[in-house]
């Protein structure tokens, strides 16, 4: 995997290129040392407790039904929409110092129409969740 990598990196990798299939290939983010690992230890080192990030985490896998049903109607394209509504929450909970601004960063960088386009997009993004929250309890 080469060099360290920090939130940033992860953040600055996701905002520049293509969309989330495209950008966390998951040999990139699955790996120890890959994006999800270092993500969590960024956020253990930022005192980011586990209880955060499940909660945010929990809404995020609610967004896996809408996944499946949206292929079960052969549908490819995927539409943002209360998927946004965890931007407000993470940002309420930057403000009350109970999440680092580099979690809001990363969650705003993934999610966007420019980012999410289609199911595959949003499964993506919930494999990379997932796997943040795996490595962050290894660091807790």
């Amino acid at each position: 995997m080469g060099r360290s990598r920090t939130i940033r990196d992860v953040t600055d990798r996701v905002q520049r290129e293509g969309s989330l299939t495209e950008v966390l290939r998951r040999s990139d983010f699955a790996p120890p040392g890959g994006y999800a690992d270092a993500v969590a230890q960024g956020l253990a080192q930022k005192d980011m407790k586990i209880s955060q990030l499940r909660r945010f985490f929990g809404e995020i896998k609610s967004f896996e039904a809408k996944c499946r049903q949206q292929r079960q109607q052969g549908t490819e394209a995927y539409e943002l929409d209360e998927e946004f509504l965890l931007l407000p929450e993470v940002a309420y909970a930057v403000g009350r110092k109970l999440v680092p601004e580099a979690f809001y960063d990363l969650v705003r960088a993934c999610i966007n129409k420019d980012k999410v386009r289609s199911i595959d997009d949003m499964e993506r993004f919930i494999e990379f969740m997932t796997a943040i929250v795996a490595y962050h309890k290894q660091y807790e």
